[in-house]
Parts: structure tokens; C-alpha cells; sequence
């Protein structure tokens, strides 16, 4: 296409290398938007989307037991590439999920959107991450140390009687012990920096964004955060075309890059150039 567009303007036709680049904009926007739907859709009947065939796997939903599932039996036929639309989903199911991915090697290509424990656990496990045209690899924060007083004081504030904070209280504490070891387990097997997870820096780009904020890496603080991924072809927002194209794909959103908002000083101040 790049070639075409090229040879286009060489020989005195710009209009057509024009028409035909706004043409593969349009048709990758429209892809985008399509696997963005499509997912919100399902999610709000609990569905998600698996397809495999050969090396290829689809997965379109939560980041649940749905995707381990469907990674192990792909995985199990052979397939070495996963493309993804997800919102994220449990931890308890994400880890295990990336674990497959990194267990056997497969790249992935973030199509439209892997936010939460998506974006925290499975683009990091990839072989090789692609984020394709008008796609987001998002962050949001992830699981810290499980804090007593502070869970008790959120479940009084849910409406929870004492009774019933005592009689939860337990099962709740060994709940975010346990999803607090996986992440930091995780953590350490790929080498991803704490920045990347930073509860402080996030809030402070979060709040930088206003009520509804949508983070996301560019492709420097993406490679400052996990340096031992390796990092494909990565599409990055350029201009206010851009801009505008994905404000039409998260239109409740305020968007922003992770990096720029944190004043660069995520990533232990290692992402400077991000």
C-alpha cells in the first residue's frame, strides 16, 4: 500500500494515493470499532468469542476462564498467534492464561482494545507484541498488598454489618493475598517494572484525565516497562486525525498516554525518552 501511495505521488496522480490511503485508515478504523463492539456486546451477556484454526486463535471477552480455555485448547492444536479484544477480566484467570501464551511461545495482536488484566498480563506474556491500527494496549492498575483496615472500612461502606464483615472478612484477606502473589510472580517471570502497575502514577494520570480516563502505552513506554518483550509492529497515535478517530471509538473516554501523563517518571525514571 505504502509503495502504491508512493508511486502514486511520483507520477502526478496524489489525489488517488490520497483516496486510497484515507481508504485503509477508514478500513482499519472500521475493523477497530468493529471487534470494540462486538465485545462490549457479548460481555453483556457473559459471552465471549473463540476460533482457532491452524496457528491463528480469535479471542473476543473477559479475560476469564473462557480465554484459558480457549488459549489451552488452541494451543494444544498447534496455534501460535493470538489476536484479542478484551476489557480485561479476573486475575485469577489472566495469569494462568498468559502463562499459556508464554509457555508456548505465541505472539499476540492487540485488535481495538486489551485493557486491565488484559493489558497487564497478556500482551506482557507475548512472544511478540503487534498493536494494530487504532488499537490500545491500556492500563489501569493492578492488584497491591491486601490492607485489613481498608477492605473493612469498604465493605462498611458497601452496607455490610459487622456480622457480616467478620463472616466475609477472612475469605476476602486470602482472596487478594492469593491474586497479590500471582501478579507479583508474574511480575518477576517477564521482567515488567513496577511503573507499569505504579497505583500513585496512575491516579495522578487518571486524574490528569478527568472522570473518565483511558490510559494507554506508546510504543517507548511500552518497551521502558517491559523491556524483555519484544515489540512488533505498533501502531502509535499521530496527529489530530488520529485523535479524533479514537475519541469515535471511546466516546464516554477521555484519552491519554500513560508515559506523557506521569511526566515520564514511570518505569523506575528509566522511560525518559517515552
Amino acid at each position: 500500500m505504502r509503495t502504491f501511495i508512493l508511486s502514486a505521488l511520483l507520477f502526478g496522480t496524489p489525489g488517488l494515493a490520497t483516496a486510497q490511503f484515507h481508504a485503509e485508515v477508514n478500513k482499519a478504523f472500521d475493523r477497530s470499532k468493529s471487534a470494540i463492539t462486538e465485545t462490549v456486546l457479548m460481555g453483556r451477556e457473559d459471552k465471549s468469542l473463540c476460533e482457532h484454526d491452524g496457528a491463528k486463535v480469535r479471542y473476543s471477552g473477559r479475560t476469564d476462564l473462557g480465554l484459558y480455555t480457549c488459549l489451552y485448547k488452541a494451543a494444544q492444536a498447534g496455534a501460535n498467534h493470538l489476536t484479542i479484544t478484551s476489557f480485561g477480566g479476573p486475575v485469577v484467570n489472566a495469569v494462568p492464561a498468559a502463562d499459556i501464551i508464554a509457555k508456548h511461545g505465541m505472539s499476540v495482536s492487540v485488535l481495538g482494545i486489551c485493557a486491565s488484566s488484559c493489558g497487564n498480563y497478556i500482551a506482557p506474556a507475548a512472544s511478540e507484541l503487534n498493536v494494530l491500527p487504532y488499537s490500545l494496549w491500556s492500563v489501569h492498575g493492578a492488584p497491591g498488598p491486601v490492607d485489613e483496615e481498608a477492605l473493612r472500612d469498604a465493605m462498611a461502606a458497601s452496607g455490610a454489618n459487622d456480622e457480616q464483615i467478620e463472616r466475609s472478612l477472612s475469605s476476602n484477606l486470602r482472596q487478594g493475598h492469593y491474586e497479590f502473589e500471582l501478579h507479583e510472580a508474574f511480575k518477576a517471570r517477564h521482567g515488567i517494572r513496577d511503573g507499569l502497575y505504579d497505583a500513585q502514577h496512575l491516579k495522578a494520570a487518571e486524574e490528569a484525565l478527568g472522570e473518565t480516563p483511558q490510559l494507554y502505552l506508546s510504543r517507548a513506554t511500552a518497551a521502558a516497562c517491559a523491556p524483555d518483550l519484544k515489540i512488533g509492529d505498533y501502531w502509535e497515535v499521530s496527529g489530530q486525525y488520529d485523535e479524533e478517530y479514537l475519541q469515535r471509538l471511546f466516546p464516554s473516554k477521555t484519552i491519554g498516554e500513560y508515559g506523557v501523563l506521569a511526566d515520564h517518571r514511570i518505569c523506575h525514571g528509566t522511560d525518559k525518552e517515552g
